[in-house]
């Protein structure tokens, strides 16, 4: 999410630049804060995961709905749907406290993941994955 970040701070070109600088870098703080673990403090860990959940949903709906005509229609909405499900499946789990909750939220967090990751491969201004690949190879050194 750093990487994210410092690409549209990098670059004047995208859309909607300054927003999406501004929530990469939120769900990076997101990141961090929900490695907090859990059971010492279900609080913490949790405005971290909601954090980096509300992050991802709000750039794969931008990102979709920007790309929305140079996307086939029906892949279009199967994506929203899949994302819908992913992140509601898990509210609902974490409203009803639901001892399958833990389950969902990592269904959830890999589905927004996957989905985000197809639709910016279709951007012109997107990431390819062996770009993302190579920027993480290059933050390790």
């Amino acid at each position: 999410m750093l990487r994210i970040s410092s690409r549209y701070a990098e670059n004047q070109n995208f859309r909607n630049q300054a927003i999406k600088r501004w929530l990469a870098l939120l769900g990076a703080i997101g990141f961090v804060v929900s490695l907090y673990p859990n059971n010492i403090n279900h609080f913490i860990h949790s405005l971290g995961v909601g954090t980096v959940i509300g992050v991802l949903y709000l750039f794969t709906m931008i990102f979709h709905f920007e790309l929305k005509p140079r996307i086939p229609t029906r892949f279009f909405y199967t994506d929203l749907a899949v994302i819908q499900v992913a992140v509601f499946s898990y509210a609902v789990s974490f409203f009803a406290d639901s001892a399958s909750k833990q389950v969902f939220q990592k269904i959830c967090i890999i589905g927004l993941f996957l989905a985000l990751q197809r639709i910016v491969t279709i951007a012109e201004e997107g990431f390819s994955p062996s770009e993302m690949l190579g920027a993480l190879k290059r933050f390790q050194h």
